[in-house]
């Protein structure tokens, strides 16, 4: 009766090292995959973070106010977006060969911003833009 428990505990620890190495590798093939799939990601952001610091993506900026539902500013061109330590945005835009222009905007409780990366309409094409609403700067006439 012994030698029969004896076996059997003995057979019983191999099939759970054997489930143990089935699931442990298991894992590591799962981790494996994950890791490229990471590594992927972080090097098409890095490449992608690099061609913005190199004013090499052309990209519309824009601010909008969600309390009235409409935007309030934007720019496009080959610019790079920077938060500042004071927390405003700064947009530096690239208008030639080595030139450069430096944008500011203050944020606000109710201004948010999204960025988009866009195709220029020619490579090398240095034009840009910035609108600004008109809403914004017009006062409203309210009559008695």
């Amino acid at each position: 009766m012994r030698k029969i428990l004896f076996a059997a505990t003995i057979l019983a620890s191999l099939l759970l090292a054997g489930c143990g190495n089935f699931m442990a590798e298991a894992n590591y093939n799962r981790e494996a995959k994950s890791a490229k799939y990471q590594s992927e990601y972080a090097v098409t952001v890095n490449k992608l973070e690099m061609k913005e610091g190199n004013f090499k993506t052309y990209r519309r900026v824009v601010f909008y106010n969600v309390r009235l539902g409409e935007n309030v500013f934007a720019c496009e061109g080959y610019c790079h977006v920077q938060v500042d330590r004071d927390g405003d945005i700064e947009i530096v835009v690239k208008t030639g060969e080595d030139e450069y222009l430096r944008h500011y905007l203050g944020q606000k409780q109710d201004i948010t911003y999204f960025s988009e990366q866009l195709k220029p309409v020619k490579e090398g094409d240095y034009r840009y833009q910035i609108v600004w609403n008109p809403k914004i700067w017009l006062p409203e006439f309210k009559s008695n």
